[in-house]
């Protein structure tokens, strides 16, 4: 009779800790899912306007600053924006490239400085002209 009793409470106890691990993995797994959101679609490339923008020699290094505004309308975020640099007779001098992380909201503008610390050999007399353009989401 003892061996029934341990034997039904060591079942008992067994189906309790199995319960409660498939509860717990049930909740986890709810928890992922409510997460789960749509796939992030780009907007179209029209939807950002990069502004004026200009070039600058800071602390030995070449900086472009300029302006981006959202005329879409959603958000935008996480996008690369390039620079490309040429000198005299549109001769390619250097390329640098930098991920746009900040949020702009619609009908907002955001700012960008991107130090080119791969352009350390080009001086910025060399720089005759420079092409900003967003490089891909």
């Amino acid at each position: 009779m003892q061996k029934i009793k341990e034997g039904a409470l060591f079942g008992l106890g067994f189906t309790v800790v199995a319960i409660a691990v498939v509860m717990a993995f049930v909740f986890i797994v709810e928890q992922f899912e409510k997460y789960d959101a749509e796939p992030y679609v780009a907007p179209p490339p029209e939807d950002v306007v990069i502004g004026d923008t200009r070039i600058e020699e800071r602390e030995d290094r070449l900086v472009v600053l300029g302006s981006l505004e959202n005329n879409g309308l959603a958000p935008v975020s996480y996008f690369d924006l390039r620079v490309n640099l040429f000198g005299e007779n549109d001769l390619f001098l250097d390329q640098c490239e930098v991920t746009f992380d900040q949020v702009i909201e619609p009908s907002s503008t955001a700012y960008f400085k991107i130090r080119c610390s791969a352009c350390n050999d080009v001086p910025l007399e060399d720089v005759v002209r420079h092409e900003v353009f967003e490089a891909g989401w």
